[in-house]
């Protein structure tokens, strides 16, 4: 039976930069040519993740926003996508606001992808939003108010704050929309004090986009390997064939894993499937990154 490597991004297979080291570059391209089927699946949006991927040869699609999306590489096309319900999402809109938290609305109109935010209203939305203008995200619009969504498609929510503020949203949350709603909680290290709650539909995860990914584009009975490092990662870590995290997962992450490997900063999930192919592995020295981001996107 032919192998299925699925890989998410942020602590994984990026270094703790945020960045794609051009030894990894270099290391899945050869993957890659060797006929291996590999793909990401990623909490970041396709931009984001695509500017990171932008040297890589991949030829599947990428499962982006947390499995709200697949998307193609060569053409940004959006083959797939699971909006939040338009009713539901201005509920989620209110209450947030009601928790005096400010989201990032991740969302298409007209067939326009966009970032609807206001202005900036700690240090880690600051963060954030320089971030992507300092990448001339073209998807960014600032709103002087949040209003109704009218005919906005909202893929999800993305929230940075402080992680008790967050947690206490999340909570009422998880108890008034049980079973519609995919909520998690991300820790970054580059990101010290904030956190991020992402908000979606329960059907938007990595293990339902890995699913609707083979489903459509593999035509052949595979079995799956996935990467991973955070409480967004579970879902497809469960699903899978087998799960292997990385040294740096969280704890409550690697109880799940089948196999724990080295940590990201060592290029250990490329390594780990170049030697699984039987790959001669470059050495490990200098290691210079490429043109990379941060966050979510």
């Amino acid at each position: 039976m032919k192998k299925l490597y699925i890989t998410d991004l942020d602590g994984t297979l990026l270094s703790e930069n945020g960045k794609m080291s051009s030894y990894a570059v270099e290391l899945l391209n050869q993957i890659i040519e060797q006929g291996t089927l590999i793909t990401v699946a990623t909490g970041r949006s396709f931009l984001s993740a695509a500017n990171l991927l932008k040297e890589t040869h991949l030829t599947l699609p990428i499962i982006n926003n947390n499995g709200a999306r697949i998307s193609l590489l060569h053409n940004h096309e959006h083959v797939y996508s699971n909006f939040i319900d338009k009713s539901l999402a201005q509920e989620i809109l209110d209450i947030t606001l009601d928790h005096y938290c400010s989201p990032f609305i991740n969302a298409e109109e007209n067939g326009k992808d966009l970032l609807l935010y206001e202005a900036s209203t700690n240090k880690g939305t600051e963060m954030f939003i320089d971030i992507r203008k300092s990448k001339d995200d073209p998807r960014l619009k600032e709103v002087d108010k949040y209003d109704q969504l009218n005919d906005i498609k909202v893929v999800n929510f993305n929230i940075i704050d402080e992680t008790k503020k967050l947690m206490v949203l999340e909570k009422h949350l998880e108890d008034k929309y049980q079973g519609l709603l995919d909520l998690h909680i991300t820790f970054e290290p580059t990101w010290h004090d904030w956190a991020w709650l992402t908000i979606s539909d329960i059907k938007s995860n990595k293990a339902d986009g890995i699913a609707a990914l083979v489903s459509e584009y593999i035509h052949e009975d595979v079995e799956i390997t996935v990467f991973g490092d955070q409480r967004n990662d579970i879902h497809m870590l469960e699903y899978a064939d087998r799960a292997i995290v990385v040294e740096n997962a969280r704890p409550e992450v690697k109880t799940i894993a089948d196999l724990v490997i080295g940590p990201n900063t060592e290029e250990s999930v490329v390594r780990f499937i170049a030697q699984e192919i039987g790959l001669k592995l470059p050495e490990l020295d200098n290691v210079d990154t490429s043109e990379g981001g941060n966050g979510h996107g």
